[in-house]
């Protein structure tokens, strides 16, 4: 029934091209946090999300970006997301995400539109130290 998830994902920076197409940079799975950072610290990352509506939804929809850390804690974020008309082809968005980092370990990045989950991302987050650690054996 929809809406669905087109696309979904954590990146660097986006541009757009003069015909409207997207250029991801650098698609994000996981941030390593510096030894010489303490947390909890914030990381500005791009959010890429494409849906495609299912002709139902018209006009303004809640969309929620949803951040679930390993403790289980979710920070939601709601912004008021328009759909003006049925668009067979849907509809991309970028927005800035500032994630605060308080934890390491494996982080969800939920999407919920109308109350609805599209999808989900992981988002590894690891110490600098752990990584060497983990080289070394």
């Amino acid at each position: 029934m929809g809406p669905y998830a087109r696309i979904a994902l954590l990146c660097e920076g986006v541009t757009f091209d003069p015909d409207g197409c997207m250029n991801i940079i650098r698609i994000i799975s996981r941030i390593i946090v510096p030894s010489t950072v303490a947390l909890p610290t914030n990381c500005m990352r791009k959010f890429v999300f494409g849906i495609v509506p299912n002709g139902l939804l018209v006009g303004e929809t809640p969309l929620t970006i949803q951040v679930e850390r390993p403790s289980k804690q979710r920070n939601p974020v709601t912004i008021p997301f328009n759909l003006p008309q049925q668009s067979a082809t849907g509809y991309t968005m970028a927005i800035d995400l500032n994630l605060e980092i308080v934890e390491f370990g494996l982080h969800w990045i939920n999407l919920l539109f109308a109350d609805l989950l599209l999808t989900r991302i992981p988002l590894s987050v690891l110490s600098e130290q752990e990584i060497r650690m983990a080289s070394v054996q």
